[in-house]
């Protein structure tokens, strides 16, 4: 059987590498003289006459990357192509005297690099509950040198994406699970939609951990290259790659503006139909909705306009379970009605409770609740959902924990400012671990306790 390193010097990854380094963009200096430049490495021909630095302007990260660090990077490549597999020793976190932060293992090191950090403020362990803290421990995870994903780690994450996420956001209808990524003759679409579905699936954990984070950016990264060629055609897979990309945005923000996917997709959706899209039946109809539960979960988060307009509000809606996607699209739909003053009787807190949803789901339905109807007893319930053992944070969890807390804080009931504060800070100390923005409603609640207890 062939080892990781033979693979990793085989030809064809030597064509890829070549490939890319060929689209490498001119630099600065070429640009701004109109001269042509050659893109060769530490730097081009023209620099190298003018004793200057060969930099470009890198559009994905947003800054000025040299070429000479380019040269670096290939030359530390190769060294790992030549030296043998290892597997990475994920320690445990440095232990700090200060209580406040914590350090995360990355790569053989110990890093604190700003807001790519995973850093955050940590939960003290008696705000957890018993439950939250005796989760199940995750599959090993493989060496992150060149991003091999064995068959348990494919079946957790790919098991992990189809409970969490499919049955709210059923993008990848009929999508087949026994695909790998080892498996050569994959389409683009294909091996783009796997490795989306494990940057996604590393996220659906209710526990916060930074292992699976740098997975899941690692596997965000190995899908990018495979999107323009999905994109090629204007059909059913290049919406589904799209509203992907979306979906992802909901755990990872910085990797993508949620709101500038959805309305591409949107504008995908109108061309579809444009060009004969009724041909496409219920695909199309179903990631429609998708559109309209992720727009919608943004709007009423942000207290924002939607941007578009799919369904009429104005017909009645039935809350029917049996189909978790229509049911959450109803939700969203009472979202949109309810933001434009008009409101609909909804489910009860017991007959949601008896139904088997995605985390996702419960907590939408909750989140509706708490907007159509804002009362103490929707807020607590709401935040119950959030610091229940299975519960998956997303970015905008934070927002409707803070909205939840506020209302329970202003309660004449002593017991419910109580009970709100602490459960309130418990959801916004979990979401700052991930997502350091979290900090800043987190010091608000802590600080409006203090002044008023």
């Amino acid at each position: 059987m062939a080892t990781s390193s033979s693979n990793a010097d085989s030809p064809d990854d030597a064509v890829e590498i070549s490939s890319l380094l060929k689209l490498l963009p001119a630099c600065d200096r070429c640009r701004s003289q109109k001269k042509r430049c050659d893109t060769r490495l530490p730097a081009c021909a023209n620099c190298t006459r003018s004793a200057t630095e060969c930099a470009f302007h890198d559009h994905v990260l947003n800054e000025r990357v040299s070429r000479e660090h380019i040269e670096g990077l290939l030359q530390l490549l190769n060294q790992l192509q030549s030296s043998p597999s290892r597997e990475v020793n994920y320690a445990s976190p440095l232990p700090s005297s200060d209580p406040t932060f914590h350090f995360v293992r990355v790569r053989d090191a110990f890093r604190f690099t700003g807001p790519r950090a995973q850093v955050g403020v940590q939960v003290p362990p008696s705000t957890l509950s018993t439950s939250v803290q005796n989760i199940a421990t995750y599959p090993p995870l493989e060496s992150s040198i060149q991003l091999v994903i064995g068959l348990q780690m494919h079946q957790f994450l790919m098991n992990k994406y189809m409970t969490v996420i499919h049955p709210a956001y059923p993008i990848l209808e009929g999508f087949s699970q026994d695909v790998r990524p080892a498996d050569r003759d994959m389409s683009p679409w294909v091996r783009f939609t796997l490795y989306m579905v494990y940057a996604i699936g590393c996220h659906c954990l209710p526990k916060n951990d930074s292992r699976f984070v740098l997975l899941s950016e690692s596997c965000y990264r190995a899908a990018q290259p495979h999107f323009e060629s999905v994109m090629a055609e204007l059909d059913i897979k290049a919406l589904q790659a799209v509203l992907l990309l979306a979906v992802h945005c909901l755990f990872d923000p910085r990797e993508g503006n949620i709101g500038q996917l959805i309305a591409f997709a949107y504008r995908l959706e109108i061309e579809m139909v444009e060009q004969g899209g009724d041909e496409m039946g219920n695909a199309l109809s179903r990631l429609r909705k998708i559109i309209f539960c992720l727009g919608n979960l943004v709007a009423s988060t942000l207290d924002r306009p939607v941007g578009f307009h799919i369904f009429d509000t104005d017909e009645p809606i039935s809350f029917e379970m049996e189909i978790e996607g229509d049911f959450l699209y109803s939700l969203y739909t009472a979202q949109a009605a309810a933001r434009q003053s008009r409101t609909y009787d909804m489910p009860s807190r017991s007959e949601l409770e008896s139904i088997g949803c995605s985390p996702l789901t419960l907590a939408a339905a909750h989140e509706t609740i708490f907007l159509v109807q804002t009362s103490a007893a929707s807020a607590l319930a709401l935040l119950a959902v959030y610091t229940s053992a299975d519960h998956v944070l997303n970015v905008f969890t934070s927002h409707w924990a803070f909205k939840a807390t506020v209302v329970l804080m202003s309660s004449m009931s002593a017991q419910e400012r109580q009970t709100g504060y602490v459960q309130g800070l418990q959801v916004l100390e979990r979401c700052a671990l991930k997502w350091p923005n979290s900090e800043a409603l987190r010091n608000v609640i802590s600080e409006s306790w203090i002044s008023n207890p």
